[in-house]
């Protein structure tokens, strides 16, 4: 009798831990958007972004895309304000 109540504190014990490790609380969803909101615009770099992303992707073809993202957020920061302006111009 002593074995069979160990046997059935350990499978009770054992089953608290599970139901503690899978009780946790989870994160709230966010609501779904319905189809008719409209979409924010796209930055003034993300246009730049998908401008180029072609470009380089023939221009360096072994490199990963955050590898190419890198070299344009790169050519984005040396840009002159004059040639941003019309990326800007575009966003807004």
């Amino acid at each position: 009798n002593k074995v069979e109540d160990e046997d059935v504190d350990l499978a009770l014990h054992e089953k608290m831990k599970f139901a503690k490790r899978n009780s946790r609380k989870k994160k709230p969803q966010k609501p779904i958007q319905p189809e008719s909101m409209p979409k924010y615009p796209q930055s003034c770099f993300f246009l730049y972004l998908n401008e180029r992303r072609a470009g380089m992707r023939q221009k360096y073809p072994g490199k990963r895309m955050y590898e190419l993202s890198i070299l344009i957020a790169e050519e984005w920061n040396n840009k002159p304000p004059e040639a941003k302006k019309v990326y800007e111009d575009q966003a807004a």
